[in-house]
């Protein structure tokens, strides 16, 4: 799990980090740390390089408002779990009007802080198993892969298509997501340009593959076979009916 610490006191910053590598030796977990000493900081890394699954942002630093801090990280990232930290309780209420995951008093005490990680580090394991992350152009995304019909390269573009038939554009490569996604098991590369859900496969014939929503993806010649029989397999491994060469 990757987390991130937000605060202009360095007092603060360290007090934290020693209390998370306690944790972490206790019970036995891996969870990296970034810390940040001005909110520009923050957004800069965050826009240049991913997301974190948690994020402990002051309220009150000498350059900005966290509150308006969330507001401008939510524009881009929907999902990271935003625990807020101040020594005073009068920011609550607009604390949750960002979708605030944790509102936490300073001086940070280890019982509640133990707590607090083991709540989060348990919906990150319950998570993991079922989303990725792709940068995409409207920013970070987390993916439910029981979403994910299938995705295209359209002029060197990945397109990310989703069973709810909204699509999403992203840069990553085709191999990455392909990657990402090995560990699921449910999915095939039966095109050089396509990844495809075995879960949304309507039919299978010599030429396409015929998805859910009607989407139509071409197998070249001489991978009919293969596809056939990966996609055999994981419907009789999880019960699934199909149509695969006019025939169940």
């Amino acid at each position: 799990m990757k987390i991130a610490i937000c605060d202009d006191e360095i007092s603060v910053l360290n007090e934290i980090k020693s209390l998370l590598a306690e944790y972490c030796k206790d019970y036995d977990r891996e969870i990296s740390c970034d810390v940040f000493q001005s909110s520009l900081e923050l957004l800069t890394k965050m826009e240049q390089s991913g997301c974190y699954d948690a994020l402990f942002l002051d309220i009150l630093m000498n350059d900005d408002n966290g509150i308006e801090v969330a507001r401008e990280l939510r524009k881009t990232d929907k999902d990271v779990r935003i625990v807020f930290l101040t020594s005073s309780p009068e920011f609550a209420v607009q604390s949750y009007t960002v979708g605030a995951f944790y509102y936490e008093l300073k001086p940070v005490r280890r019982e509640s802080f133990f707590k607090l990680i083991d709540r989060l580090y348990s919906e990150w394991e319950r998570e993991k198993a079922e989303f990725f992350i792709v940068k995409c152009d409207n920013g970070i995304n987390k993916i439910d892969i029981r979403n994910l019909e299938y995705c295209e390269v359209v002029n060197r573009a990945l397109v990310i298509c989703l069973a709810d038939g909204t699509s999403l554009k992203s840069t990553a490569k085709i191999t990455e997501i392909e990657e990402k996604l090995g560990k699921f098991g449910c999915f095939i590369r039966p095109h050089r340009s396509y990844l495809t859900n075995l879960r949304y496969i309507e039919n299978i014939s010599q030429k396409n593959i015929i998805m859910k929503s009607g989407a139509k993806i071409p197998i070249p010649h001489g991978k009919y076979t293969q596809t056939k029989e990966r996609y055999l397999e994981y419907a009789f491994e999880n019960e699934l009916f199909t149509n695969v060469g006019g025939s169940v």
